[in-house]
């Protein structure tokens, strides 16, 4: 009977770990399978003393100690700023300081992104900004017309999103925005959006030519990444050599492209210098098999896509090209 007994209780303990090993392997896979980035894109609207306030707050996930990204929209192009790390956050709102290096101005688009894996439901989202925001307003007098008109369009947008950001097999799945680009009008700094994904997809592939566009492209990338393109990056690093030994890749020589591109393009606004050394910068660290047609198309996906049909400066990139070959 004792042996019985032993034994059924053996059974039902196995049965237990099952049914407890079963979900969680599965939502181990959904967190691996759904990477694909959501875009959260706001601007500065006011900046007093150094301090920046956002149009982004609690609504769109934003918290105290997140870092987000700063793009200066300057003549029909972008340059990046830096990186600001937020102190305060409202429920559409929240602040963050400038520093000796990243100096806010009005204006400015600020970007972050989350994984879709990162992201709650619609319904659980709303529970949960809700349950924060009774604490942070429990001494206040409630929501002006006009912060509950913002909360409501950010909660309808995330709700009316998530489903298409669920469906979604691309990298970068959709968006959410704050007031300043609701309604679509992420489709402004489409230019931006689009270089972005090209730093971003190169990243992804283990390539280390970002340097190559200045340390204030790689300051804001950092936060645009996402962490499955830094971890595959990071895995990246490692290359197998011939004798199949795992050696570190070699480094760019990033300094000498910098000064080659500005000494043969001094014409050329900085943002296109940059953007012209880290496509250098690619060339060299893997080289494209057809690189008149590479270049064209790697100009077309960046923020100065009318650069694609100057078959003049193509020729002068494949010039320093060959010539940063050749001193190898």
């Amino acid at each position: 009977m004792s042996v019985y007994l032993h034994l059924r209780n053996l059974s039902l303990v196995m049965v237990v770990l099952c049914a407890v090993a079963v979900p969680r392997l599965s939502a181990q896979k959904v967190s691996l399978d759904r990477s694909g980035l959501v875009y959260v894109l706001g601007r500065i609207e006011i900046v007093a003393r150094n301090s920046a306030v956002i149009d982004l707050g609690d609504v769109h996930t934003l918290h105290v100690g997140n870092d987000v990204a700063v793009i200066r929209p300057t003549d029909n192009y972008y340059v990046p700023v830096g990186v600001l790390r937020i102190q305060e956050t409202g429920a559409t709102s929240s602040h963050a300081a400038g520093n000796s290096k990243v100096q806010p101005q009005a204006g400015d688009v600020v970007m972050f992104v989350r994984e879709f894996s990162e992201l709650k439901t619609p319904e659980l989202h709303r529970n949960s900004f809700f349950r924060e925001q009774l604490v942070k307003d429990s001494g206040a007098n409630g929501y002006s017309t006009v912060r509950r008109s913002q909360i409501s369009v950010a909660m309808q947008e995330y709700q009316s999103r998530y489903p298409k950001w669920r469906r979604s097999d691309k990298h970068v799945v959709g968006f959410l925005t704050g007031n300043s680009f609701s309604d679509g009008r992420e489709q402004l700094i489409q230019p931006l959006l689009n270089q972005i994904d090209l730093f971003r997809d190169s990243r992804r592939e283990g390539s280390n030519s970002l340097a190559a566009a200045g340390p204030g492209w790689e300051a804001v990338m950092n936060v645009l990444f996402g962490p499955t393109v830094a971890e595959r990056h990071a895995a990246a690093q490692k290359v197998i050599s011939d004798e199949n030994v795992v050696e570190d890749k070699a480094a760019l020589p990033v300094t000498s492209i910098q000064r080659l591109v500005r000494d043969e393009l001094f014409e050329r606004l900085e943002e296109e210098q940059n953007l012209i050394s880290y496509l250098v910068a690619r060339a060299i660290e893997d080289p494209p098999r057809g690189l008149d047609f590479w270049l064209p198309l790697r100009l077309s996906q960046s923020q100065f896509p009318q650069l694609a049909d100057d078959s003049a400066l193509i020729d002068q990139i494949r010039n320093v090209i060959q010539k940063l070959q050749d001193s190898r």
